[in-house]
């Protein structure tokens, strides 16, 4: 509202109206409802007295031991990205049920969630041991800043999950399918359409840098400077973890090998001098 000097006297909506708002125990009945699986809730005493089961008390210990090495304006970030997250699980376990393939940009909006993106951006700072407030982390340069960072890495991840996701049925919710099916593609040309998405949201990200690497703010520029390497990280943990690897339940009929990690600093299929918004939205 201080951008907009007609602001003062006028009235804003700030929260959701009356009819629109939903408790927390409402919003877990809608996701039941919705994906066809119940959500138990406890009263507190009685998820208390599960204290001998031991995951329940590792979460615990994690928890405290997060309060305690956490700022509250990270770790209240870190709380609303938690539950983007659960929703995002949510969302995809319909869609898995519900053999429906989203459009583009569905699929877009989802990935992020389900991803744990924003979980990523919420620990960048903390994690490095310096403070970025709320205000920072979700000022509109910096939150397209990352997001045209972390897509790519979950496009990456989505590249090398796509052996794996055969044998559990999730090859259709994947950035190399979904244009597949959107715009009815050969494997080849959708993988081609993704990498050209890949490329323009690296694009933007290095111009968004270069931008932010100049910024009074000090937590601003680190983090500028800092959350990129997440790419190269991705590629590393990827094409490393066994988790990749372990292809023990897909009849392959040939050897799925790692694919070669080539490295450059121009783009080969778009124009970092191209502006134009990628054509996807999230009809919902």
């Amino acid at each position: 509202m201080s951008r907009r000097p007609q602001a003062p006297g006028q009235h804003f909506n700030l929260v959701p109206s009356p009819e629109q708002a939903v408790t927390f125990t409402e919003y877990f009945d809608l996701l039941t409802r919705h994906c066809g699986r119940e959500i138990i809730s406890l009263p507190f005493k009685e998820w208390v007295a599960l204290s001998g089961n031991k995951w329940l008390s590792g979460l615990r210990e994690a928890l405290l031991a997060l309060e305690r090495a956490v700022p509250p304006d990270s770790l209240q970030i870190f709380r609303a990205e938690n539950l983007a997250w659960l929703s995002g699980e949510a969302w995809k376990l319909a869609l898995h049920r519900s053999n429906d393939t989203p459009t583009i940009g569905q699929y877009l909006r989802l990935r992020w969630q389900k991803g744990g993106a924003g979980h990523a951006a919420a620990f960048a700072a903390p994690g490095a041991d310096y403070a970025m407030s709320t205000a920072e982390l979700y000022d509109p340069v910096v939150r397209a800043f990352t997001q045209a960072t972390l897509y790519p890495c979950l496009f990456l991840d989505d590249l090398l999950s796509s052996a794996r996701e055969q044998q559990f049925g999730q090859v259709s919710l994947n950035i190399n399918s979904v244009p597949a099916h959107e715009h009815d593609l050969d494997p080849t040309s959708a993988q081609a359409k993704a990498w050209e998405l890949y490329e323009r949201l690296i694009c933007l990200m290095l111009r968004l840098q270069r931008q932010l690497l100049a910024d009074p703010r000090p937590a601003v520029a680190r983090y500028a400077t800092e959350l990129p390497h997440w790419l190269p990280a991705t590629i590393d943990f990827s094409i490393n973890s066994a988790h990749y690897h372990d292809l023990t339940d897909i009849r392959a009929t040939e050897q799925i090998a790692p694919p070669t990690v080539i490295m450059t600093d121009k783009p080969t299929v778009w124009s970092p001098n191209n502006l134009t918004p990628p054509p996807y939205k999230d009809p919902t």
